[in-house]
């Protein structure tokens, strides 16, 4: 239990990943159903990528990326998004929501299309996407100014096959 707990406090570091459903525990959980990609070495994980349930509407947030400082810039974000698709479940909606401008170059590379602030909850009800959001003080998130934008909160969103 360790390495997962040791995880959660790496990614409890990063600024654009939801804390508040990082434990060492609920990464195990999603892992070893089968939700999630993991890269170790030495027995020590140093990449993860997870898909999170939301409120039933049909989507899932891939979120929780993460590459160890050290282990950046060693292809293993490309990996990861490769065997990610595996794990889809058929039928879903997989979004991803970021600020990082590395991400969302891996998820163009990848042809995720991208949410404007026009269509982001038609495609992702926003109960789902930005009502667990843990950086916009809670009165401020129906009307949210960084939705959309590069840099600030971009969505991503891939239809996965039934």
């Amino acid at each position: 239990m360790k390495k997962w707990n040791d995880l959660a406090e790496e990614l409890k570091k990063e600024p654009m990943i939801l804390g508040t459903r990082v434990t060492g525990e609920s990464l195990k959980r999603i892992y070893e159903s089968g939700l999630a990609i993991k890269k170790e070495y030495g027995g020590e994980i140093i990449a993860f990528r997870g898909l999170w349930h939301v409120n039933g509407n049909g989507c899932m947030e891939m979120g929780s990326f993460w590459i160890k400082p050290e282990w950046r810039g060693h292809k293993l974000g490309s990996r990861i998004m490769e065997e990610i698709y595996s794990i889809f479940p058929p039928g879903k909606t997989i979004f991803v929501i970021t600020r990082n401008p590395k991400v969302a170059h891996l998820l163009r590379k990848h042809d995720w299309q991208e949410a404007t602030p026009d269509n982001w909850e038609e495609v992702v009800p926003f109960e789902d996407s930005c009502a667990p959001c843990d950086q916009v003080p809670e009165e401020e998130k129906k009307n949210c100014p960084y939705k959309g934008q590069e840099g600030k909160c971009m969505m991503f969103f891939y239809q996965a096959e039934s």
